[in-house]
């Protein structure tokens, strides 16, 4: 198959086959040059620990494209802000030790977030809030386990304080 190359900082590539079947985006774990990446729409699936302890890493732009997100996709990684596409309907414990996260939004797409934990942030994680796309009764429906140091859920209609 046709493969498109997607140039990375530091001279970091990564490989995409081009056909009818969904793309999938994974880079080796530990990458130590790679410190940003936007992802072209031909993604649709980011690798299971796809950026598992990027230690450098800390920003990704994530396509409206992706409807699938691995397990563990950054895990450890220094990501600060975190976007997820609004075509995506399961949340997995993808963030695990990223306690670099300053930001993250979840779409009200998720309907199953059943996996997501950030009871690995509740001693050194520094996020303190999550927006959410969707409203309270959503997110309540969503999820209601322990959010590690999250005070505040941010709704189209309003806060939820924990």
């Amino acid at each position: 198959p046709e493969k498109e190359v997607i140039p990375l900082s530091a001279g970091t590539d990564i490989v995409v086959e081009l056909n009818s079947e969904p793309v999938e985006i994974g880079l080796n774990e530990n990458n130590e040059s790679l410190t940003s990446i936007t992802l072209p729409e031909t993604v649709t699936r980011l690798a299971e620990k796809g950026f598992y302890s990027c230690q450098y890493l800390d920003e990704v732009k994530i396509p409206d494209s992706v409807t699938e997100i691995g397990r563990h996709c950054f895990a450890y990684s220094h990501i600060k802000s975190l976007t997820l596409p609004p075509n995506l309907t399961t949340l997995d414990d993808i963030i695990e030790g990223c306690k670099y996260l300053e930001y993250l939004f979840i779409p009200a797409s998720v309907t199953d977030a059943s996996q997501f934990s950030l009871s690995s942030l509740k001693h050194d994680g520094i996020l303190s809030e999550i927006h959410y796309g969707g409203t309270t009764e959503q997110w309540n429906l969503l999820y209601n386990r322990d959010l590690g140091p999250v005070k505040t859920i941010i709704c189209t209609d309003g806060n939820i304080q924990l």
